[in-house]
């Protein structure tokens, strides 16, 4: 049985919202590099890539915009 990450879930939505992992460390009262660890986490627990990373920040994937539209209902 998968059971639901809801620290991942919820630093996911703020990464995709903020458009990086900077911005929704902020937004989260949080670190850059505690919610990156906690998307990787998410990106390994459900076997899909969420975002692809460059310098200017997050681009969300097909994928990651399908699981966003799902997460957001939640």
């Amino acid at each position: 049985m998968n059971t639901i990450d809801w620290d991942g879930l919820r630093y996911f939505l703020a990464a995709a919202e903020a458009g990086s992992l900077s911005a929704a460390a902020k937004t989260l009262n949080s670190h850059q590099p505690t919610v990156g660890r906690q998307i990787d986490n998410l990106v390994i627990s459900l076997g899909i890539k969420l975002f692809q990373r460059s310098v200017t920040g997050l681009q969300i994937t097909p994928e990651g915009e399908q699981f966003y539209d799902l997460a957001i209902n939640i």
